[in-house]
């Protein structure tokens, strides 16, 4: 989803599905592909991506960098009733960026998701059973 982000919006949202179906993908990474001030967002069928994560329990990231902040709260709201896990990061390339998870958990806040909904608030052994039983939801 990193790439060909001006494919058509049936086809972009037909690769996000695949993603979010495969066993092998946990969270689906900063969905929206924004960046603040310099791109847009994809143009995806947001209710099939939110279906598709929710059956699959596939959860979708809210990244705290400042420069993306991406799932925005709204979207995020819209997973949580759709019945989505989020997953919150600082979305750090260095060191001093790791303080960027805070602005992940103020946007949770924002879209007024539970530590229920969050993956990463999980036990270990919580968090590892939910990866293991990804292929069998997938």
């Amino acid at each position: 989803l990193h790439v060909a982000r001006r494919q058509p919006r049936a086809e972009l949202t037909r690769r996000t599905l695949s993603a979010i179906r495969s066993p092998h993908v946990d969270v689906i990474a900063h969905p929206s592909g924004r960046m603040i001030q310099a791109r847009d967002d994809l143009d995806l069928d947001w209710d099939a991506v939110f279906a598709a994560a929710a059956a699959t329990g596939t959860a979708l990231e809210i990244n705290g960098s400042p420069h993306r902040l991406d799932l925005a709260p709204e979207r995020a709201r819209r997973a949580v009733e759709a019945g989505c896990l989020l997953a919150i990061d600082s979305d750090a390339h260095r060191t001093e960026e790791l303080d960027y998870v805070r602005w992940g958990v103020d946007q949770a806040r924002r879209a007024w998701a539970e530590p229920r909904h969050v993956v990463n608030t999980r036990s270990r052994a919580d968090l590892l059973a939910w990866v293991a039983g990804k292929p069998a939801r997938a």
